[in-house]
C-alpha cells in the first residue's frame, strides 16, 4: 500500500521529535532524520461487514498461511539507507488507538495450500475442521498486533523493508473484532558494521533507475529521498542525480524521455557456442536481433561458454576468450550465477556492467539441459512427508536475484522456504531474466530462429499499426470447489477497463451451479410446486452427486452424468448465464451455455483465431502438454503468426523443462513457436487460492504500467513480496524477450 506520511502528529510527540531531530541520529557518520523511517496510520481503508453470518472484509489481499484466520492484510514499505544493517531492523508501533466493531463475528481461516490438485498443509500444525487448533481455540487476539512479519532485503544497492499490517485482529473464542484507528508506525535499525561506500562512485544507470523506480513506487518514505543532496547523505556511493525529483514523482516506468541524450541499457544474452557458430547449424536470427534490439538504445554484449561478442557493422566480433563459462545441469547452473556476481573493480558484475535485462538461450532442463535452470525445493521444510514435498521447482529467478543466499542446511536443496516465515531469504530482484528454450529436437536452431524472427517483427511494429495488442483474451477455468476462477477474470477485466483495453471473457459458468444448498432448495421448489416427481427428484439429486465427483473435470471422469445435470436445469428454471451467485456472461458466440461441453479448447481456439490477442490471460489444470480445455500441443500448434499474444499461463507445468522426450519442449515452448510472443508459465506444480493474486498483479504492471514482461514480474514480486509466499515467485517465469512486452514499439 501507498503510506499516508506525517499527517496528523499529535502535540507531544511532535515535541519529542523536535527534540529527536535537536540531537540527530548517525550511520557511520551519516547524519539522518528518525521521522524519515516513521509513518502515520490513520483509518486503515478496509471495511468489514455481516454478509448472512458471513464475515466479509472489502480488501485488495488476505493473509494467506493455512488454518489461520483469512484477516485482511497490507504491507507498509521502507527505503533504508544503504549503511543500514538489515539484522538490526525493528519494528515500533505507538500511539495506537482501536476500536471493538460491534457485535459477533465468524472469521473463516484460510484454506490449505492447493499445489496441483494435491491439499498441502504446513507441517506441525493440528488442524481441526480445517482450523489451527493453537490460533482457534485460545481465548486471545490474533494476531497478537497489529504488525506481523518485517521482510528486509536489497535490490541491487538499495536496502529495503517492508512490514506485514493487519487493520483487524480476530478472538476467534469470543468472536470479537479490533480494528486500529491510528497509530505511528516506526523502524529503528543500526550500522552495518561490514559497511564500506564505494571508493569511486557510481554513476546511476538505468538498471539503478528501474531498481529505485520499483522500491519507490511504494514506499512510505520516498520524499525522505528527494533531491540529490538527501539522496547522496543516504547512498554516499553514487554520484549526485539532478533528475532525481522527477523520477520520485513519475507515475510510470520508464519516465525517462527527460534524460538527454538517453543513456544505454546494458543487454546480455547467454547462450551456447554451438547457437552462435554451429555445428551443425548456427543462427541466422541471432545477429539481427541484436541489430533490432539496439536500434532501441540497448548495449547488447553476447556471451557464449568462452567468448564475448559485440556487433560490428553486420558481424560478431569476439571482444574476449572468455565466457559464462558453461556447464550441464546444476554446475551449468551455477557456474551463470557466479559469472553474473564475479567481482570486477570493487562490483560484481551485474552491477559493474550495469546488466538491466538478461536473456537466456538455451536447454533448460536442470538435469541434463545446456543453459540449465537452477534447481531449488521451496517445499521441502513447509511440508515434510507429503508428496510435494521434494519437489523440484526450476527456475531462472536464481540469475536474477543476486544478493541472497539460496543454499539451506540441507545439502542439494536450496531455495528452501521457512516453514516459519514462509519467506526465509530476499526475493528482490536484480535484474530483469528470461529465456527462450531451445529444446533438444532435430528442428532446434529452426525454432529458435523462428522465435527470433517473430521478435524482431513484433519489436519493429510502429505504435500506429499496435493497436490491436490491447486485447485480452480471458479463459477461466475453475480449478475447485473451493478456488473459483471467474472472480480472477473480473479482476483483469476492471483493469482493463481501467486503461482502455479491449476484453473478451471465456467463462465456465457451470461451476457456480455445485453448490449444494441451492441446488437442492431448487429441486424442492420443483417438486413442491409439482413441476418434477419425487422419483425425479430423487434421479436429479443422484446425477448431481455423480457429477461432482468428477468435478472439475467432470467430462474426463464421467461425462453423462454432467450432461444429465445440465438437461435438468430448465425443468428446475435456472438460468444458465448467471447462476446461482449471479456470475457474470462471457462475450463468446460460439460458448453457447445451452451446450453441455460449453467450455472447451475449441471454443478457446475459435475466439483466439476470429481475433488479435495482445494478452491472453488463462486460469485451469495444467500438464506440460496442455492447459485443460485451453490449448493443448497435440492438437497442434496455433496458426495465427501475424499478430501474437503475450500469454499469461495460469496453470500448473505449462513450462516444465524435464519433457521426457525432448527436453525442455512444452505448452510455453509450444506457444512462443507459433501464436505466441511471450510467456509467464510454471516449471512445476503451482500454488493455486489465495497465493494466485501474481496474475492480476502482473496483469496491473504489465497492463498499467506499462512495463516489460520481465520487468513486470520483478515489480509484481516487490508488490507482493511483504505479504505472499514466494513459490509462486519461483516457479512462475518468463519465456521471450525480457525486454518486450505490449508497450514494445519501433523508437521511430
Amino acid at each position: 500500500m501507498k503510506c499516508k506520511h506525517n499527517v496528523s502528529v499529535s502535540l507531544v510527540f511532535g515535541l519529542v521529535m523536535i527534540f529527536i531531530l535537536s540531537i540527530s541520529s548517525h550511520l557511520h557518520g551519516v547524519t539522518y532524520n528518525p521521522m524519515d523511517f516513521t509513518t502515520v496510520i490513520s483509518n486503515p481503508a478496509v471495511t468489514v461487514q455481516n454478509v448472512k453470518g458471513k464475515t466479509v472484509f472489502l480488501s485488495d489481499y488476505f493473509f494467506s498461511f493455512p488454518g489461520r484466520p483469512r484477516l485482511p492484510i497490507q504491507a507498509y514499505y521502507f527505503i533504508l539507507p544503504e549503511n543500514a544493517d538489515l539484522k538490526s531492523v525493528k519494528v515500533v508501533l505507538q500511539e495506537v488507538k482501536e476500536k471493538e466493531i460491534p457485535g459477533t463475528w465468524e472469521v473463516n481461516p484460510v484454506g490449505p495450500f492447493l499445489i496441483g490438485k494435491e491439499i498441502v498443509w504446513p507441517q506441525g500444525l493440528k488442524i481441526l475442521n480445517g482450523k489451527d487448533t493453537a490460533v482457534y481455540s485460545r481465548d486471545a487476539f490474533f494476531p497478537a498486533q497489529y504488525f506481523g512479519e518485517l521482510r528486509t532485503g536489497k535490490i541491487r544497492r538499495f536496502k529495503t523493508a517492508g512490514v506485514q499490517f493487519f487493520p483487524y485482529r480476530y478472538n476467534p473464542i469470543t468472536k470479537k473484532l479490533l480494528q486500529i484507528v491510528s497509530g505511528k508506525l516506526s523502524l529503528d535499525f543500526n550500522p552495518d558494521p561490514t559497511y564500506v561506500p564505494l571508493k569511486n562512485q557510481k554513476a546511476f544507470s538505468m538498471a539503478d533507475i528501474k531498481s529505485f523506480f520499483n522500491i519507490k513506487k511504494r514506499a512510505c518514505n520516498t520524499k525522505s529521498f528527494a533531491g540529490s543532496g538527501a539522496f547522496g547523505n543516504y547512498y554516499p556511493s553514487f554520484i549526485s542525480i539532478p533528475y532525481l525529483d522527477i523520477i520520485i514523482q513519475a507515475k510510470k516506468f520508464p519516465p525517462l524521455t527527460f534524460i538527454m541524450p538517453l543513456p544505454k541499457r546494458c543487454y546480455i544474452i547467454l547462450t551456447l557456442n554451438s547457437i552462435v557458430t554451429g555445428p551443425p547449424f548456427a543462427s541466422q536470427q541471432l545477429l539481427p536481433f541484436i541489430r533490432a534490439r539496439e536500434a532501441c538504445n540497448f548495449d547488447v554484449t553476447l556471451v557464449t561458454e568462452d567468448k564475448t561478442y559485440k556487433r560490428t557493422d553486420n558481424r560478431l566480433t569476439v571482444k574476449a576468450n572468455e565466457g559464462w563459462g558453461g556447464g550441464t545441469g546444476q554446475p551449468g547452473a551455477e557456474q551463470i550465477r557466479t559469472w553474473l556476481k564475479t567481482p570486477i573493480n570493487g562490483l560484481e558484475r551485474y552491477d559493474a556492467w550495469d546488466i538491466e535485462y538478461l536473456l537466456l538461450i538455451g536447454c533448460p532442463d536442470p538435469s541434463n539441459g545446456d543453459l540449465p535452470m537452477k534447481s531449488t525445493f521451496p517445499l521441502y521444510e513447509l511440508n515434510r512427508g507429503l508428496s510435494t514435498q521434494n519437489l523440484n521447482v526450476p527456475t531462472d529467478y536464481y540469475f536474477a536475484e543476486l544478493t541472497s543466499d539460496w543454499n539451506s542446511a540441507t545439502p542439494g536443496k536450496d531455495g528452501v522456504l521457512n516453514a516459519a516465515s514462509l519467506y526465509p531469504f530476499d526475493l528482490g530482484p536484480e535484474i530483469s531474466v528470461a529465456r527462450i528454450s531451445v529444446p533438444v529436437i532435430d528442428n532446434k536452431i529452426q525454432m529458435l530462429d523462428v522465435i527470433l524472427g517473430k521478435l524482431i517483427t513484433y519489436v519493429n511494429e510502429l505504435r500506429s499499426q499496435s493497436d490491436w495488442r490491447k486485447n485480452v483474451l480471458l479463459p477461466m477455468k475453475p480449478t475447485s470447489f473451493d478456488y473459483l476462477s471467474f472472480p480472477l477474470g473480473e479482476r483483469i477485466k476492471a483493469i482493463c477497463q481501467a486503461y482502455n483495453f479491449r476484453y473478451h471473457r471465456i467463462y465456465d459458468v457451470l461451476s457456480f451451479y455445485l453448490m449444494d444448498k441451492e441446488f437442492e432448495d431448487k429441486v424442492l421448489a420443483a417438486r413442491a410446486s409439482g413441476a418434477i416427481t419425487e422419483a425425479q427428484a430423487t434421479q436429479m439429486r443422484t446425477d448431481y452427486a455423480a457429477m461432482k465427483q468428477g468435478f472439475p473435470d467432470p467430462w474426463d471422469a464421467n461425462p453423462e452424468n454432467w450432461r444429465q445435470v445440465v438437461n435438468q436445469f430448465p425443468i428446475l428454471g435456472l438460468d444458465f448465464n448467471k447462476g446461482f451467485t449471479q456470475a457474470p456472461p462471457d462475450d463468446d458466440p460460439f460458448n453457447d451455455n445451452g451446450n453441455p461441453a460449453a467450455f472447451n479448447e475449441s471454443i478457446v481456439r475459435q475466439a483466439w483465431g476470429r481475433e488479435d490477442f495482445g494478452l491472453v490471460v488463462w486460469k485451469t489444470h495444467g500438464t506440460h502438454e496442455k492447459a485443460k480445455y485451453v490449448f493443448e500441443i497435440a492438437n497442434g500448434e496455433l496458426d495465427n503468426n501475424r499478430r501474437l499474444a503475450y500469454v499469461f499461463m495460469g496453470s500448473c507445468l505449462n513450462a516444465c523443462p524435464q519433457t521426457w522426450w525432448n527436453h525442455g519442449y512444452n505448452v510455453s515452448c509450444s506457444l512462443l513457436h507459433r501464436g505466441g510472443i511471450g510467456t509467464m508459465a510454471a516449471t512445476q506444480n503451482i500454488l493455486g487460492g489465495e497465493n494466485f493474486e501474481i496474475v492480476d498483479t502482473w496483469c496491473e504492471n504489465f497492463i498499467g504500467g506499462e512495463l516489460c514482461g520481465g520487468d513486470a514480474r520483478n515489480f509484481t514480486v516487490t508488490d507482493l513480496a511483504a505479504i505472499k509466499v514466494g513459490y509462486n515467485f519461483i516457479a512462475i517465469n518468463p519465456f521471450g524477450d525480457p525486454a518486450l512486452g505490449i508497450y514494445t514499439y519501433n523508437p521511430r
